[in-house]
């Protein structure tokens, strides 16, 4: 019974230390599609934000954080002059 705890427990360390080097999207993680705005409250539209697992604490949550966001607000919408902002509360799921 001992040795099947300590491998089990192994067994789990080593996939959730393995897991945290992929970087990437997981399939458990669904896009987001946030609400970008003008400096002035101006709605401009949507983009999509891809999500990546986070360990701690465990959820899914912006590959690029909260930048990212921001990032490809202000890339699709250039009347912004790299100033869009977004309301948190704004992004589905």
């Amino acid at each position: 019974m001992k040795r099947l705890l300590i491998g089990t427990i192994i067994t789990i360390t080593l996939s959730l230390f393995l897991a945290s080097f992929a970087g990437t999207a997981q399939a458990g993680c669904p896009d987001a599609k946030c609400r970008c705005y003008t400096k002035n409250d101006e709605y401009l539209g949507e983009v999509t934000v891809t999500k990546c697992w986070d360990w701690w604490p465990p959820s899914c949550f912006y590959c690029g954080g909260r930048e990212q966001i921001l990032k490809n607000c202000n890339k699709k919408y250039k009347e912004c002059n790299n100033k869009c902002t977004y309301h948190q509360t704004q992004c589905t799921y």
